[in-house]
């Protein structure tokens, strides 16, 4: 048999090229992934930015909704005469013509609370409105007003104090309003608060 020694060296050449070639496609192929990854992962990361920043405006915008609201009630119940003349004289007419259950589910409300400029609870109820029945105000929510009792007492300021806090477990908003006339003139006789639960109860 003849030996061709320049083929077979041709043919280890044509092997080390290829081998070359193979080679250097899998690391383009390594970089284009590992580039790929990084790109998606990254615009995965932002995109999930987005939709969690736009998500805590969506409940900034919400919370402030439900603030609002209820402290347009607290101000309209607060900035009455009625409850004016009974931080005075105490009268319970007006507690059984105005604090009935169907007020409650009217206002949506989960709580009222009534204080004198001490601080002092002059009247207080709590109502579920799940079940329509009568319910205690949760301790912890009474624990905060006395543990901030210097929010809810008013002197010449006679805007509304608003905020948010729980009780026991469940997130709660509240409203309280300085009790003033009708014209919204004092000097203020008390407090009154309005809380709602932001999740059924």
């Amino acid at each position: 048999h003849r030996e061709f020694p320049a083929l077979e060296g041709s043919l280890s050449l044509r092997k080390k090229t290829l081998l070359t070639i193979i080679t250097a496609f899998a690391f383009f192929l390594i970089a284009v992934a590992v580039i790929a990854h990084t790109v998606f992962l990254n615009s995965y990361l932002n995109l999930e930015q987005r939709f969690a920043e736009e998500n805590i405006r969506r409940i900034h915008f919400m919370l402030d909704y439900e603030l609002d609201g209820l402290a347009s009630l607290a101000s309209d119940w607060g900035a009455w005469d009625d409850t004016y003349a009974f931080m005075e004289d105490h009268n319970p007419a007006f507690i059984q013509s105005n604090m009935v259950d169907g007020t409650f589910e009217e206002l949506m409300i989960n709580a009222v609370i009534i204080l004198d400029n001490e601080g002092s609870t002059v009247y207080s109820k709590g109502f579920d409105l799940d079940e329509s029945e009568m319910v205690a105000i949760p301790e912890d929510f009474r624990a905060f007003l006395e543990n901030n009792i210097d929010r809810f007492i008013f002197s010449n300021d006679t805007e509304p104090v608003t905020g948010l806090t729980s009780a026991e477990g469940i997130p709660l908003i509240f409203a309280a309003s300085p009790i003033l006339t009708s014209g919204e003139e004092g000097p203020s006789r008390g407090a009154l608060i309005f809380a709602r639960y932001l999740a059924g109860e």
